[in-house]
């Protein structure tokens, strides 16, 4: 397996990637301690306290 980083899942609130995804918002500010993400990987956001499942993939663009 291989110790490289592709990306990162965030735990969003539903409401919130409802906003994000349908509103077509370009800005997402990522926690402080995620120092290693960069141009062209994967995020994915997954609604929290709701349904457990993927809700949507997008590549960075920083």
């Amino acid at each position: 397996m291989s110790d490289n980083i592709i990306g990162a899942a965030f735990p969003i609130p539903k409401p919130l990637i409802s906003r994000i995804l349908d509103e077509h918002k370009n800005v997402f500010v990522k926690p402080a301690t995620l120092t290693k993400l960069e141009k062209g990987m994967k995020i994915i956001f997954y609604a929290s306290r709701e349904e457990q499942g993927f809700m949507e993939r997008q590549k960075l663009r920083i």
